[in-house]
């Protein structure tokens, strides 16, 4: 039986030239000498240049797409995400720092990643196409340029910087992407190409940190082994339990270059490479009832040793490794724009070979119907000699008979031809006509009449037996490619990764495939996140309790109420300062003839403070003009905590930041307050402060300062002229 089998060799960042001639080569020999399927996650397709360049040559591309189409070849959905399109998408997210292998593309290039979702998002490429076209012209305005220009610039932590890019190498790249869009578009079309998602429970515990943990608890005796997990061991992404392999990727870079030597440096690149080898295990997890190289069980926390786990992660380690020859080429790299198509084509294997036996194995199932799935996914080395034998067996007879079909049908033509020779030796005895002329008739005649008796004998066969005969035109053609595919079939050994432990073989549960009902609107999918981690923001309650999103039904009818009413549920908006969300609530509670209605709060995540400012004995209050009312007010200082800041220290920056002070006293806390019960959660602590000399610091809208005493702000606030929440409770809590 066929298995789904997971490629290593065509991660996305395995992009040289020699890597790509392996990856496909490997495809190759999966498919056509071990009869496999070969799936593919969208990152290996997406990310890939090897994909992507190929998919350059129009030639190699249509047989691509026939072995996507006859599902061989697979792509594995992730999630809710059904498409490649779908993925890119999700990929170039404003707050994602990506490292695009595939593309000629930084995360940090922001205007451009807007320009490449938008023309996802709608299918439109003539914004694109008329920065190409500016781009390539000679005589682009002044302010052209400066549009073209400025799609390149660099926003790194909020800082601008230009690009030192040439107008001929923007318009590569630009020329690149367009030809990337559109192939993410097409592919994404290949629907019945895609397979099913993996619940998410059945790998929860096997994903890229739960590899990285496993691997970190080798006892392995190899020095550079043993500094390199060092190295990872010490990563924040890898304490916090990230599972993003760039993130690792972009620290590893980052600690490299604070620690620069060339003594170091094979060490963080063979840090990358073990990264790499555990993310790729992810990946093969997370695709449903693909074969794996090793015994599964041997992952959970309770098994302590993990014989087959890891003889096949030292074999796929070394193997990419390849003791560090071209590491400097493959690790520790910058992003960069460059970009260069594949064109070593001919060293590329016979996808034509490829496309005819996926034709053969594929005749065989529409005769005998598809095989029996058995109740197990078993490991990829268990019985796959006799399971390539037999494969091999059945494509070879298939080729036999095709084989004998083109013969007979010659055989047919030189029937034909004998009683041809006749006819022709009766016209030369009986009449005197010019030799060469007779030849030629006679000859186009056995030609034309030859094609017509074989297609007539074909299709009189093809409805006596379901099998087609060959023409005598397809089977002068036939026979040197199906004698090429039957030795190919009878003689090539594939070269493809096997994990030669000979611990006993396990299995695993074959899961049934889950439909994605329903793709879940980004401001809902966050939500969804914040709201399984809990916390007292979302405890439930007696009163307006929230409706359980964690349940599917409830998430799908919360969609619907979004596309049939307009409402829109989930995280609204986030700032550095507010996170706007809109609560689903059960509506038992209130009169509503919605089954959940929506009720908006603002959150702030680390609260604010006040500070009632006195100057010997009198109040000193900032002049400052509010954006929210669009009015000047007389208030306290105050201002929101940063993450991770105590009261104290947010009282002493406040101060720094609003005021020129001198001198002051120790902060002295008089109670909290929260702003707006109905809205937010923002809870603000005040304090007093007794201060020094001061002076104007004209910034936030600061215009002036104004010292009140305490009978002056009363009659302030009467009068309605001091109108600040903050400063009417601060004075409160001093009374």
């Amino acid at each position: 039986m066929q298995k789904q089998v997971y490629l290593f060799e065509l991660d996305s960042v395995r992009k040289s030239d020699q890597e790509i001639i392996v990856a496909q080569k490997t495809l190759f020999d999966e498919i056509v000498t071990n009869g496999n399927i070969v799936v593919i996650t969208y990152n290996q397709l997406i990310d890939s240049h090897g994909f992507f360049s190929l998919f350059a040559n129009d030639k190699y591309r249509e047989n691509l797409i026939k072995l996507f189409e006859s599902k061989v070849i697979r792509i594995s959905q992730f999630g809710d995400v059904r498409t490649v399109s779908q993925y890119l998408i999700n990929s170039i997210d404003e707050n994602k720092k990506f490292i695009y292998s595939a593309s000629p593309l930084k995360f940090c290039q922001k205007r451009l990643i807007a320009l490449l979702k938008r023309n996802l998002i709608y299918s439109d490429f003539s914004e694109l196409a008329e920065m190409i076209r500016i781009a390539e012209d000679k005589n682009s305005s002044e302010k052209e340029l400066a549009r073209l220009t400025d799609l390149f610039v660099e926003v790194v932590d909020d800082k601008e910087n230009s690009t030192l890019l040439t107008k001929e190498q923007m318009c590569e790249i630009l020329k690149n992407l367009y030809g990337l869009l559109k192939a993410v578009i097409f592919i994404s079309t290949f629907h019945a190409s895609y397979l099913p998602p993996k619940p998410e429970a059945e790998y929860s515990n096997l994903k890229l940190n739960n590899y990285l943990s496993a691997v970190l608890n080798f006892n392995e005796e190899d020095k550079l082994f043993s500094d390199a997990i060092s190295v990872i061991s010490s990563l924040e992404a890898y304490k916090t339990k990230n599972n993003n392999r760039s993130v690792y990727f972009n620290e590893i870079l980052e600690k490299y270059s604070q620690e620069k030597s060339s003594k170091e440096k094979r060490i963080f690149q063979y840090a990358q490479a073990i990264i790499s080898a555990c993310y790729n295990y992810a990946c093969e997890s997370s695709i449903i009832n693909v074969s794996k190289h090793y015994n599964v069980a041997e992952l959970q926390e309770e098994c302590e040793n993990k014989p087959t786990f890891m003889a096949d992660f030292f074999l796929r380690l070394n193997q990419d490794w390849k003791n560090g020859k071209d590491a400097d080429s493959r690790y520790l790299l910058e992003e960069t724009n460059e970009y260069s198509n594949f064109t070593k084509i001919n060293k590329l294997p016979n996808l034509e070979k490829a496309v005819r036996v996926v034709n053969y194995k594929y005749e065989l199932k529409r005769k005998n119907g598809d095989e029996e799935l058995t109740d197990n996914v078993r490991r990829y080395e268990e019985n796959k000699t006799s399971q390539v034998r037999k494969y091999k067996s059945i494509i070879s007879f298939n080729i036999l008979r095709h084989l004998w079909l083109a013969l007979f049908c010659m055989i047919v033509a030189c029937f034909l031809e004998m009683s041809f020779d006749k006819i022709e030796d009766f016209f030369k005895n009986c009449f005197p006509v010019n030799v060469f002329f007779v030849n030629l008739i006679l000859t186009s005649c056995l030609l034309i009449f030859t094609d017509l008796i074989t297609n007539g004998i074909s299709w009189i066969w093809e409805k006596i037996t379901g099998d087609s005969l060959y023409s005598l035109s397809e089977a002068i053609g036939a026979v040197r490619l199906l004698v090429s595919d039957l030795w190919h079939m009878i003689f090539h050994r594939a070269h493809v990764h096997t994990n030669r432990c000979t611990q006993a073989y396990d299995v695993e549960k074959r899961l049934s495939p889950p439909k994605i009902k329903l793709i879940c609107p980004n401001a809902l999918k966050t939500y969804v996140n914040k709201y399984s981690k809990g916390g007292e923001l979302f405890k439930s309650g007696k009163k307006f309790p929230i409706a359980d999103i964690k349940n599917p039904d409830i998430l799908e009818s919360l969609i619907r109420i979004e596309e049939i009413r307009g409402i829109h549920f989930g995280q609204v908006y986030s700032s550095k300062y507010h996170t706007i969300i809109v609560d689903p609530i059960q509506s038992e509670c209130v009169q509503d003839t919605l089954n959940y209605f929506p009720y908006e709060r603002v959150i702030n995540e680390n609260g604010g403070i006040v500070i009632a400012t006195k100057v010997k004995e009198r109040f000193l209050l900032l002049e400052q003009f509010r954006h929210a009312t669009r009015q000047v007010h007389y208030a306290f200082p105050r201002g929101f905590m940063e993450q991770g800041e105590d009261c104290v220290t947010a009282v002493k920056r406040e101060l720094s930041e609003e005021l020129f002070v001198e001198s002051y006293g120790e902060p002295v806390f008089l109670g909290s307050v929260h702003t707006d019960t109905g809205l937010t959660n923002n809870k603000v602590s005040i304090f007093s402060v007794q201060i020094g000399q001061y002076s104007l610091r004209d910034t936030e809208g600061i215009i002036g300062l104004k010292e009140f005493s305490m009978s002056e702000l009363k009659e302030a606030i009467r009068k309605g002229i001091v109108t600040d929440s903050f400063t009417i409770a601060a004075l409160e809590m001093l009374e």
